[in-house]
């Protein structure tokens, strides 16, 4: 029974019995699924998800629930994807890849709406990757010319960039400016979080003349710093 949680099979070669085989009952993957779904903190509509969507599934039986185990699960499904006979392999397409960062990365963005009424509907803005400008910039790069042998996904790089003066001493004015770079892709929630790790110290601009200033980054040609480059032509991860 293909679970309603589910929205298709990415190949022909993988079947619906195939997308829980790695855990210890479909209950138990539908359990793994909402806990690693949403956000870290559960929230009321986290809970609602939970729910009218795990909970109402027809493969989720109360009783293999009693004994769910996500520690359980989770070696079960290290063990799963070790052996190369299961399904969801390089040939089809999946990468194998670590996924301590990148699981918290959204590549593809989406609109988010309120339907007010029948008649009335509102757009909601929270996320970076659900703002017109992701959107936009998404849509832009998937119309842009390729070459014939490029397959690869494209996807958007939200950077998010700050700076200010950090005093480096107590008792003199010494002071640089540390520039910090967090990527939009990630939620808000994330960000926020310092073990996240999510915010990255980029460089640590001294405090300098102008004379100083124009002779390091107006004389070499804007064409070779590497992130207009990165910009304008993109780069492979």
């Amino acid at each position: 029974m293909l679970s309603s949680v589910l929205g298709g099979l990415p190949s022909q070669d993988i079947q619906p019995n195939d997308i829980f085989s790695m855990f210890s009952s479909p209950t138990a993957g539908l359990l793994f699924c909402w806990q690693y779904s949403g956000i870290n903190s559960k929230s009321s509509t986290e809970m609602k998800h939970l729910a009218r969507t795990f909970l109402n599934d027809d493969n989720y039986w109360r009783e293999d629930a009693q004994t769910y185990d996500d520690i359980c699960e989770k070696r079960l499904l290290g063990d799963y994807l070790k052996d190369k006979s299961n399904p969801f392999h390089v040939e089809n397409g999946w990468c194998c890849s670590s996924d301590s960062v990148t699981s918290t990365f959204h590549m593809t963005p989406f609109q988010q709406l309120w339907k007010v009424s029948e008649e009335h509907t509102v757009n909601v803005y929270s996320k970076a990757y659900s703002s017109p400008a992701f959107l936009e910039a998404y849509k832009e790069i998937n119309t842009l010319p390729r070459d014939p042998d490029d397959d690869l996904e494209c996807v958007v790089a939200s950077l998010m960039m700050w700076s200010d003066a950090t005093h480096l001493a107590s008792f003199s004015n010494a002071s640089l400016w540390p520039i910090y770079l967090l990527f939009g892709n990630q939620s808000k929630y994330t960000r926020g979080k310092p073990t996240a790790s999510a915010c990255h110290h980029v460089a640590y601009i001294p405090t300098i003349t102008f004379k100083t200033f124009t002779s390091i980054f107006l004389v070499r040609p804007l064409q070779t710093i590497p992130i207009l480059i990165a910009y304008k032509y993109g780069v492979i991860i």
